[in-house]
């Protein structure tokens, strides 16, 4: 019994793995909940905060756009240009549509004939107006190129040779000029063949005195100078700003040349049906990693005029972003752990006081099982085992009690052997005088009707066994009236009240055979009780007529 007991898993364990098992469970719940709440709590702090930051780039980015169109402008309010401009305007007057026609073609062909020292070259960009475009982009390292067409797209002055001459067949041109409405025009990014960089133009109409368009100012701004601020701006190891267009392309990001990179699909769309926000992208293609996206769209009148649309966004790795986050989660599970060993020495410390007074019971329950029965059990804990051990105390002193009384226990139980022997010879005796009586004998209830009859009685009524019998009623086996003229079905019931009133009544009565015979009898009801349930046996003896 020792080495079983010793195979088992003590309760002293059980509490303590218990309470670890219990301790681990809510701990690591608890984690979840926290971290899953503070994971979100996070993102919504950084990403509304990188929202603003953006926001404040994109003000930015607003103001270096409308700096540059302001320059533009100012550009163009020189009187000197103003008249150079109105002057080659005239050199069309009188000339038909088909006239002027042939004259820029001419001049398309012979501008990209000669060289650039040709005199024809020369008028357009040594002239004082071109020489002073030329002096502007030579001071503002941001411009890459500078020149203006007169309101019939020739060329009137420019700070270096344009890769054609005529420019009234080009999309910015027809947008700025606006058939003499004029209006600001942002060019999308590319490359220009003319200068021979990747820019962005703008292009402002140029008004006289009377505000009237007499020609078109294209400034090509170099695109690396044009987003040098976003370039210095950097935080933490991996925040920086990027700038992408409707389709994707990244305009500007750090390390990657403009227009060679896209968002991956899906992203784009996302800035598009937002136009601000915070988004998580699980594996980013370009960064090959998890990134958080926070973007803003520019929203500035000349870009929405020309068709442009631009979202500025700050791009940072999900693992810097959560670095925090991942760092007060290991403090946490540190902090688990130390619980953990802290409440281990505490369960078994615990669990050996409450185990204690229960091994004492269990050693004591040995020794009785072995027959002392004078052992007893003291504890004194002030709770349910010392209860126990009293119950168990005075089982021990009635237990005891109970073996001095044992022989007469066992006679007892003798005696009681003896009257079921008799009880059930008695029983024999009844059954073999039911089954063996030649009287018909039959039992039965007042509510249920007929429940046993002996084969006399199944002879007697001519049925075919005892079942057939027992669908039957008192008034089944009568004629509908007696001799008297008394109605068989009232005066049997009058019969069976007498019975179960006096405990026995005899009467004559007429029977009737399930063949249709009627026959004599003369019958005697005996009240019994069993199980409960009040039952009448009724006697039937067939009187010769």
């Amino acid at each position: 019994m020792e080495a079983k007991i010793k195979r088992k898993v003590s309760i002293k364990k059980k509490i303590a793995v218990f309470i670890l098992l219990s301790f681990f469970i809510v701990g690591v719940l608890g984690l979840s909940l926290i971290y899953w709440n503070e994971h979100k709590l996070l993102f919504k702090t950084i990403s509304r905060d990188n929202l603003l930051l953006v926001k404040a780039l994109a003000d930015a980015m607003n103001r270096i756009l409308t700096r540059e169109i302001r320059s533009t402008q100012t550009f163009m309010t020189s009187s000197e240009r103003v008249l150079k401009v109105k002057e080659y305007n005239l050199k069309y007057a009188g000339m038909s549509d088909e006239a002027k026609d042939a004259y820029f073609k001419q001049m398309d062909r012979r501008w990209e004939k000669v060289p650039d020292n040709d005199a024809v070259i020369a008028e357009y960009t040594k002239s004082a107006v071109g020489k002073r475009l030329k002096e502007i982009v030579e001071n503002d390292p941001s411009i890459a190129e500078i020149f203006i067409t007169d309101k019939y797209g020739g060329l009137v002055a420019a700070s270096d040779r344009t890769s054609d001459f005529y420019q009234a067949d080009e999309e910015w041109w027809q947008k700025s000029f606006d058939n003499g409405k004029g209006s600001v025009f942002v060019d999308r990014v590319g490359f220009d063949d003319s200068s021979q960089s990747l820019s962005i133009a703008i292009v402002s109409p140029i008004r006289d005195e009377s505000n009237a368009v007499v020609g078109v100012c294209k400034n090509v701004l170099e695109i690396n100078r044009l987003f040098e601020p976003l370039r210095n701006f950097h935080f933490g190891i991996s925040g920086h700003v990027a700038l992408v267009d409707k389709q994707g392309e990244f305009i500007f990001h750090p390390g990657i040349k403009p227009m060679a990179a896209k968002l991956q699909h899906g992203v784009i769309e996302k800035f598009i049906s937002q136009e601000s926000g915070a988004l998580v992208v699980e594996y980013d293609d370009l960064h090959h990693k998890s990134t958080c996206y926070s973007f803003v769209k520019i929203k500035h009148p000349a870009l929405y005029s020309s068709g442009i649309e631009w979202w500025l966004c700050i791009v940072q790795d999900k693992d810097e972003m959560f670095a925090p986050l991942r760092r007060l989660g290991i403090n946490f599970i540190l902090a688990i752990f130390i619980a953990l060993a802290a409440l281990m020495a505490t369960g078994f410390f615990f669990a050996n006081l409450l185990v204690e007074p229960i091994i004492k019971l269990r050693d004591t329950m040995v020794k009785v099982a072995g027959g002392d029965l004078d052992s007893r059990v003291e504890i004194r804990t002030n709770d349910e085992i010392e209860e126990l051990s009293d119950a168990f105390n005075s089982m021990l002193d009635k237990l005891k009690s109970s073996f001095i009384n044992v022989n007469v226990l066992n006679q007892e139980i003798a005696l009681r052997k003896r009257t079921e022997e008799l009880m059930h010879a008695s029983e024999e005796r009844y059954r073999k005088l039911f089954t063996e009586s030649k009287d018909a004998i039959l039992i039965f209830s007042p509510e249920e009707g007929f429940l046993s009859g002996n084969p006399a009685a199944i002879k007697l009524f001519a049925c075919k066994d005892e079942k057939e019998l027992g669908m039957m009623k008192l008034s089944d086996l009568s004629p509908e009236r007696q001799p008297d003229g008394s109605i068989s079905a009232d005066l049997s019931k009058q019969m069976v009240i007498l019975a179960e009133k006096n405990g026995s009544f005899k009467f004559y009565w007429v029977y009737r055979r399930l063949n249709g015979e009627d026959f004599p009898a003369e019958v005697l009801f005996s009240r019994f009780e069993t199980g409960g349930k009040v039952l009448l046996q009724a006697t039937v003896r067939e009187v010769a007529q």
